[in-house]
């Protein structure tokens, strides 16, 4: 009877590891990747372009900023590909150019600094342009797989807190992101304010978040809705 108890206790265990085994293939990308990185390490993804695609839209539509020129310059990911990046140039508003050598400081530039995915939801952090001695920080929190990638919401930081990558220049032949860091999910949250306005559930109006200070003396960005 032991025996008998052994073998389907046994059985048990087996079947158990082959249901986790087999529903266990969810995507996990991180750009900039983190000293454990999971699966995915680049930003050629499908659900990274994508996630990139529908951050930067609402950001730069939300904060547009052009040179004289009617231009801005998207600098995406360390590691992204020409092919991916004529993809995100193709599907956002009209002026997106990629940084060039001798790249006139005039031109406003929206920076990728981090993208965060796990299943179908996951946070892109733009830098983005507020005028043009001063840059703000953004965290997009996107949600995609069973429609197509949008924005949640927005949470803002203050200045200086989401770090500005170095410029990248995407090039035939380039590899993976090989650039190493701590993956930290969150930053100082004293220094974030939320808007939640990217897809409405009713239509009570959302009254305007007030400009206050934080606690390195930096200000919050004003929510509009």
């Amino acid at each position: 009877m032991a025996h008998i108890t052994k073998k389907i206790l046994g059985f048990s265990i087996l079947a158990s590891s082959a249901i986790l085994l087999g529903n266990g293939c969810v995507s996990y990308t991180n750009v900039p990747v983190p000293n454990s990185a999971p699966a995915f390490k680049h930003a050629n993804s499908g659900a990274s372009i994508k996630s990139m695609v529908a951050a930067l839209d609402r950001v730069i539509l939300k904060h547009p900023m052009r040179d004289s020129q009617g231009r801005y310059a998207l600098n995406l990911p360390a590691g992204t590909t020409p092919e991916t990046a004529a993809t995100v140039l193709a599907r956002l508003p009209k002026g997106a150019i990629l940084p060039y050598e001798g790249m006139e400081e005039l031109v406003p530039v929206y920076h990728i600094s981090r993208i965060w995915l796990r299943g179908v939801s996951g946070k892109v952090d733009v830098v983005y342009p507020i005028d043009a001695d001063t840059d703000g920080g953004v965290t997009a929190w996107v949600h995609g797989g069973d429609r197509s990638w949008y924005v949640e919401r927005l949470q803002y930081w203050a200045p200086g807190t989401v770090p500005t990558p170095p410029l990248y220049i995407p090039i035939d032949g380039d590899i993976e992101v090989m650039d190493v860091q701590t993956d930290t999910n969150e930053y100082d949250e004293h220094n974030s304010e939320s808007d939640w306005d990217e897809q409405p559930a009713a239509d009570e109006p959302v009254a305007p978040a007030t400009t206050e200070p934080a606690d390195n003396g930096a200000l919050y960005r004003q929510i509009d809705n």
